[in-house]
């Protein structure tokens, strides 16, 4: 999955659950999972 600010690959760990929330690692930008298939953001 991309990031919708940077465009940059995300990385979302398999074990990753809805509600949490992940940081793109090339803009800081943060989401939280919202969906567990694809993992959703």
């Amino acid at each position: 999955m991309k990031c919708p600010e940077c465009d940059a690959e995300l990385n979302i760990p398999e074990d990753t659950a809805v509600g949490e929330i992940v940081s793109c690692s090339d803009c800081g930008a943060d989401y939280e999972i919202s969906k567990k298939d694809g993992n959703t953001i």
